[in-house]
């Protein structure tokens, strides 16, 4: 599936990750592809396969956090 860059933007912004925002405008082309880019959304912050509220793509949880959810 396809997703606009900005939306990746969007999302680590809204979850405070500002760094992680300005990386991905650099190393994101404006439209990206979820499963070829599946690694790089990953090591962003996000979860290629998942959608928050609003469609908008999903926060991976710091490591170690899923243990105390």
């Amino acid at each position: 599936m396809r997703i606009d860059r900005d939306n990746v933007i969007r999302a680590l912004d809204g979850g405070g990750r500002s760094e992680d925002a300005a990386r991905a405008r650099q190393v994101l082309g404006s439209s990206v592809d979820t499963v070829a880019d599946a690694e790089l959304l990953r090591d962003l912050g996000i979860e290629p396969g998942e959608r928050a509220q609003g469609g908008v793509p999903a926060l991976r949880r710091p490591q170690g956090e899923e243990d105390r959810a």
